[in-house]
């Protein structure tokens, strides 16, 4: 078989999810004939700025789940870290394994694996308590820091919820002693970031016992010096009510951004679930313009440019504010059947998201909530990517997933290959349990057909949107994020971006094509349809192929 193409395109219909697969071995163009859809011709070419491979790599895999945690979601892995050419998984899976139908091998909570040829290193075995949530190289490179619900690590004193270990052996590092209680219940570190010689934590805990001496008071963010784990108490952020679960600072370093569950930063108004605060001092630095006051506005996780704050939550939305003042520049949701964006990260000028979203992206005007007209609006599934210059989406990477809580974990690491954690199943066809991992593309791969090629349609003027087979004004009263009309590996050709139409006329056999350019083989050409108001099991189209 040769290289393949992929294409999707989706009609509205409601909740289903269906697709024709065809193969063929020829070249030119591609023509699928449609039912009518209403809406703005667009064009449907985005670049791939990502250019990680779609298919995972040939990894080993963790499975198990402790359920011995103060978080309610059955994640298995929560975190990645990067120590010389070992990436670091973490979480609360209790197994490692080769694939399906191989050994388990016992290894809960902490597991390192080859950096280059993903295979499990069986000579790091760290006895763990519980889960790991956080993990960072030392601020020096040298040492793996480690933070979670656990109690104690290896055994060894001053390494509650937080302790630094060799990444060879997994020893304890004796030289860090920080670590943390919690006097009101589980305590737990849910963040760990670096800046200079400096280690921030995030989590739930009210005191940091640092390098000497009684525990020192703390209010779930505390700085701490990166050989040591001494405290530095001239850092005083006080995070009142629930708990930190997300900590970014710029490049710039000018600023620690704090997002979770709380009520408010230093007592200051406007400050509940996401604030800014002085990277030096802890003192609050921007007064919040657009607070997040939705009771369930919960923060999963933050990234930040130089210009532009990300921050993932809840109600299915992704914040950007604005670094300089904190307005609010804009917010995307993945609709009424989408899913919550619950990890970030940023490499070079690309922005990945995770979540357990599958619907559509549209861009949020926030002074009007309503949908902005945007070129780049399409379909998101599990992972997004986004380009920092602009802010906004690229749809350039859309790996075969499958998940139920999504993504919770996202990490790039040195080689410029994309860790993917969570709780996933499958990639495509293969077996990837708790972590999938994405190489770089080969570069001599043709593109896919979204990535760089043309979209045109048939003319869609006067064409209509059937709802239950009537041909007259159509509304979506349930579903405030408009309809997506045809779209192509996630990126718009045609769609509805109000929730009514009022067009009377029915075109006959419309048409979508995209122009695959220089010759090559096709292997498989996918067609699926979903979303949309009815329950109608499935789309009838046509797809044709021409060697023009």
């Amino acid at each position: 078989m040769g290289r393949f193409e992929r294409v999707r395109v989706w009609t509205a219909r409601h909740r289903v999810i269906s697709a024709v697969v065809v193969t063929a071995l020829m070249a030119g163009s591609v023509t699928a004939v449609l039912p009518s859809f209403g809406g703005p011709e667009r064009a449907a070419a985005a670049p791939n700025v990502s250019g990680w491979d779609e298919t995972a790599m040939d990894a080993w895999e963790v499975v198990g789940l402790n359920d011995r945690s103060d978080i309610v979601w059955p994640v298995p892995v929560w975190a990645f870290a990067e120590v010389g050419n070992r990436v670091f998984v973490g979480g609360r899976f209790t197994q490692v394994r080769r694939g399906p139908g191989y050994t388990e091998y016992d290894q809960p909570f902490l597991a390192a694996f080859d950096r280059d040829s993903g295979e499990w290193i069986d000579t790091f075995r760290p006895v763990i308590e519980n889960g790991v949530y956080a993990l960072s190289a030392s601020p020096d490179g040298t040492r793996l820091l480690v933070g979670g619900e656990f109690t104690n690590i290896n055994g060894a004193p001053n390494t509650s919820g937080l302790a630094a270990l060799d990444p060879i052996t997994g020893e304890v590092d004796p030289g860090f002693t920080a670590n943390v209680t919690n006097s009101g219940g589980v305590n737990s570190v849910k963040e760990i970031v670096t800046h200079g010689n400096d280690v921030y934590i995030g989590g739930e805990f009210t005191h940091v016992q640092g390098a000497a001496g009684a525990p020192t008071r703390q209010y779930r963010v505390s700085k701490l010096a990166g050989a040591t784990g001494a405290v530095d108490t001239s850092f005083d952020v006080r995070v009142g009510g629930g708990k930190v679960w997300a900590l970014a600072i710029p490049p710039d370093g000018s600023t620690l951004y704090l997002g979770g569950f709380f009520s408010a930063v230093n007592g200051a108004p406007d400050t509940n679930w996401f604030a800014a605060v002085d990277l030096a001092t802890g003192r609050n630095v921007i007064p919040n313009p657009d607070p997040h006051t939705n009771s369930r506005d919960w923060v999963f996780d933050l990234a930040a440019t130089n210009d532009h704050v990300y921050v993932a939550g809840e109600l299915h939305r992704m914040w950007v504010h604005d670094a300089s003042d904190l307005n609010l520049s804009r917010y995307y949701y993945t609709g009424g059947y989408g899913g919550d964006y619950q990890a970030l990260d940023i490499t070079g000028n690309t922005l990945v998201t995770g979540g357990h979203f599958h619907g559509y992206e549209i861009e949020r005007n926030p002074e009007t909530l309503g949908s902005v007209p945007n070129p780049d609006f399409g379909q998101v599934q599990w992972v997004g990517t986004w380009n920092t210059d602009t802010a906004r989406p690229t749809y350039g990477f859309a790996p075969r997933l499958g998940m139920a809580d999504g993504v919770w974990a996202l990490m790039t690491d040195s080689a410029g290959k994309l860790w993917v954690g969570g709780d996933p199943t499958v990639s495509g066809d293969n077996s990837t349990r708790g972590f999938a991992v994405f190489p770089l593309a080969d570069p001599t791969q043709p593109p896919n057909l979204a990535r760089d090629r043309p979209a045109t349609q048939s003319s869609v003027s006067g064409t209509a949107l059937r709802w239950n087979n009537q041909t007259a004004s159509a509304r979506c009263p349930q579903d405030s994020h408009g309809l997506p009309g045809a779209a192509v590996d996630g990126k718009v050709a045609g769609g509805l971006w109000e929730c009514s139409t009022s067009h009377t006329a029915r075109e006959t056999n419309p048409w979508w094509q995209v122009d695959l350019g220089a010759s090559h083989d096709l292997d498989l050409l996918k067609v699926s349809t979903m979303w949309g108001n009815d329950s109608s099991t499935g789309v009838p189209f046509r797809n044709e192929l021409d060697d023009a």
